[in-house]
């Protein structure tokens, strides 16, 4: 499971990662008129790296919702050229849809798969899972996510369900989202397969308010402690 993806997920849904008990509040009206930038950092900085795209989250003109879309190299301008997402309460179903919208707009691209974000029905939390091309149906075919309060050690569990159902996939690895002991923010951390154990063995990411210039910074750690790796960027989200 990719860190990155998940933090995009939650910054799509204009979830603040430091509130990690909230993930079942998606609320897209968080999200400023002005929008919300996220960009790459120089290796163990949280200066910029213009050399690279970002990416924008901003709510939408057109029908609602929340736009997510690349922007060009260190700018907050669009990238007309590149398709973006668009994050949107359904019609059906109730939950959340996420989905791919054509290049430079947010008309939705009905050729390409979403996401719905939706209250599980079984065992508490929320489920995360693709849908049919242009649709708000469940892919039954692929599998999903769930995210959960961990019954062990407090946090917020993330784990892969077995395709089409909420229930756990045993034989991959999870995530764990956690208040850090150590210098404050939150920890997100990988989890031995199948528990909610922390794989010492890997490295995790650290999300914490920027003490330089405000916003929020979010950057790799080395395995098995909350330590920054400073050789590695990081991301930092900024309105």
């Amino acid at each position: 499971m990719n860190y990155k993806i998940f933090i995009f997920s939650c910054l799509s849904l204009a979830i603040n990662p430091l509130t990690y008990g909230q993930f079942d509040t998606f609320d897209t009206s968080q999200s400023s008129k002005s929008g919300t930038n996220i960009y790459s950092t120089l290796p163990g900085t949280s200066y910029r790296d213009y050399s690279k795209p970002g990416m924008k989250v901003q709510k939408s003109t057109f029908g609602g919702g929340t736009n997510v879309y690349p922007t060009l190299p260190g700018t907050s301008y669009r990238d007309y050229s590149k398709p973006g997402m668009k994050v949107q309460k359904s019609t059906s179903g109730g939950g959340t849809n996420i989905y791919p919208t054509l290049p430079g707009t947010s008309y939705r691209d009905y050729s390409k798969s979403g996401m719905k974000v939706q209250k599980s029905t079984s065992g508490g939390g929320t489920n995360v899972y693709p849908t049919l091309p242009g649709t708000s149906y469940r892919d039954y075919s692929k599998p999903g996510m769930k995210v959960q309060k961990s019954t062990f050690g407090g946090g917020t569990n993330v784990y892969p369900t077995l395709p089409g159902t909420s229930y756990r996939d045993y034989s991959k690895p999870g995530m764990k989202v956690q208040k850090s002991t150590f210098g404050g923010g939150t920890n997100i951390y990988p989890t031995l397969p199948g528990t909610s154990y922390r794989d010492y063995s890997k490295p995790g990411m650290k999300v914490q308010k920027s003490t330089f210039g405000g916003g929020i910074n979010v950057y790799p750690t080395l395995p098995g402690t909350s330590y920054r790796d400073y050789s590695k960027p990081g991301i930092k989200i900024e309105k």
